[in-house]
């Protein structure tokens, strides 16, 4: 019958899923599974099945059960046991709590806050569909179309043509809006239409490494001044040691 590409396809969060993040738990493409761009060499860094389940399948409910209650797709998938990946450099044997930022359509919390007069829906349809706005200079946001190569474009005045990487200010303003919308949304937590807590939420996150770096102070530092809110400049925030960490345990997230 062949592959689909309609809205409905496209818009399957398990479709977004598996075509996002199979390759870094190890899913190829099986008709060429030794290949360099398959995704087992370049991009396989966890195991499938951490903590004796699917992972992918756990992400995939999860964000629909975010998805189904209007809210943003964030969400963290812990104790994820990290393999080792040659091509990277990684040695695996330990493991990694990883926070998945999904930008992929609009929530339905974020349009009902927005104002009637802002992406009307065409006549006869609803504002979304399909996960994404009907309204057709929106139709792309959050991941906005650039402009098309050739078509004039106003710069200080004067008329240049696309070249083909240009975003339309619109819906790049719109996506932006959004972009911050999802950080406040989530910052407090996130709960599915099933009425769980699917994240925990950033504030959570941002507190729970202040916590661990205040513990990392060299001794006798604790009476040092140290401006509010600032970050240990030692320590990338997330980065761990894998080989210092055999067996540990780390933090990451990962945003598509």
């Amino acid at each position: 019958a062949g592959l689909r590409f309609g809205p409905e396809v496209v818009s399957s969060i398990s479709y977004q899923v598996y075509n996002l993040f199979g390759k870094n738990f190890g899913l190829v493409d099986a008709a060429n599974p030794a290949s360099i761009v398959s995704g087992r060499v370049l991009s396989h860094l966890f195991d499938l099945y951490s903590n004796g389940e699917n992972q992918l399948v756990k992400l995939v409910d999860t964000f629909e059960s975010l998805r189904d209650a209007g809210e943003p797709l964030v969400t963290t998938l812990e104790g994820l046991d990290v393999v080792t990946n040659d091509f990277w450099g990684i040695e695996g044997g330990w493991k990694v709590d990883v926070t998945f930022v999904h930008m992929f359509g609009v929530p339905q919390k974020f349009v009902d806050e927005l104002p009637d007069d802002i992406a009307p829906a065409p006549d006869g349809r609803e504002r979304i569909e399909f996960d994404h706005f009907t309204n057709p200079l929106y139709a792309s946001v959050p991941n906005v179309a650039p402009v098309p190569l050739g078509t004039p474009l106003d710069f200080f005045g004067n008329t240049v043509q696309a070249l083909g990487f240009e975003l339309p200010v619109e819906p790049a303003r719109m996506a932006h809006i959004l972009t911050s919308w999802v950080i406040k949304r989530a910052w407090n937590g996130l709960v599915g239409i099933d009425g769980e807590v699917k994240f925990g939420g950033f504030q959570e996150l941002f507190e729970e490494e202040e916590e661990e770096e205040e513990k990392e102070e060299p001794k006798g530092a604790k009476g040092a001044k140290r401006t509010k809110g600032a970050k240990n400049p030692k320590r990338m925030k997330g980065a761990k040691n894998p080989k210092s960490k055999k067996g540990g345990k780390g933090r990451g997230t990962k945003a598509r």
